[in-house]
């Protein structure tokens, strides 16, 4: 019998897009993963230390110290890595959150007119979170989850520059958000001029703008039409963009969709490559 018509491969001819906050989730992985070693290591001394006390004992004592030394260095780094886990999950369910509303509600607003929405384009050592190619242009949206009082309301406030501030104290907000989102629509603007050349196209003068968007929280804007970075909550950014006038055709849109689209899959190909 001919053992190549048994064996069987993927009926799927395209890799699926990522799906919204994946990156975050594959960091959170990492870094439990770099904890798992810690826990296995130190019940397996444990367990070598109960023994050590059931039968003919030798170094009991020894094997027990060992076991805690190694217990309390192992609780260290959980601890010391809980924090940065915690925050990463925050992270993640933000840009979920985003993304289910984007394939769903804002479709929904958006019914008749064509639009293509990425979640996760890998970038080289960053990701976008969201991009929207639709008639009203292209849309380069970063999700920030932050943290809220468990009592009161705590609004933030842009008016433009380079931070964003809380409205209630005036601080800062830590991190450089702005800067991400302006050097996101910087990347998206290269790539996609170089796809244009890859497949021997005149580039068009593409409208690509960038959207801070921190779920669910409400942000005071003044003047927010004369910025060049949007900050505004998902709901906020849906009922902005119906307000824009067509910058793009059809055609621009189905292109640059397809441009994005086949560099992500080449992306995937060449990571999943990497694991082999």
């Amino acid at each position: 019998m001919d053992k190549s018509k048994l064996r069987k491969k993927s009926p799927l001819k395209k890799r699926p897009r990522r799906n919204a906050g994946d990156s975050t989730h594959n960091m959170i992985l990492e870094a439990t993963d770099q904890l798992l070693p810690y826990w296995i290591m130190t019940i397996m001394l444990v367990l070598y230390a109960s023994l050590e006390f059931q039968d003919i004992p030798r170094l009991p004592l020894l094997w027990l110290a060992i076991a805690t030394l190694f217990f309390i260095l192992t609780t260290w780094k959980t601890l010391k890595a809980w924090p940065r886990i915690k925050a990463m999950k925050q992270g993640r369910d933000g840009e979920r959150r985003i993304g289910q509303y984007l394939d769903n509600e804002f479709r929904d607003d958006l019914t008749g007119t064509p639009i293509r929405i990425f979640h996760d384009v890998p970038g080289e050592n960053f990701n976008l979170d969201h991009v929207i190619i639709c008639e009203k242009g292209i849309y380069v949206l970063e999700t920030k989850t932050l943290s809220v009082p468990i009592k009161g309301l705590e609004k933030l406030f842009y008016k433009g520059g380079d931070h964003l501030y809380y409205k209630n104290n005036g601080a800062r907000v830590p991190g450089n958000p702005i800067g991400q989102v302006k050097a996101g629509v910087k990347w998206l603007r290269e790539l996609l001029h170089r796809q244009y050349e890859l497949e021997e196209k005149q580039f068009p003068k593409l409208p690509i703008r960038g959207v801070l968007v921190p779920a669910d929280r409400f942000v005071h804007n003044d003047n927010i039409g004369e910025y060049d970075i949007w900050v505004l909550n998902q709901k906020a950014f849906a009922k902005f963009i119906n307000n824009e006038k067509d910058r793009l055709s059809p055609e621009t849109v189905r292109s640059c969709g397809d441009l994005i689209a086949g560099y992500t899959r080449r992306k995937l190909d060449e990571e999943s490559k990497k694991l082999i």
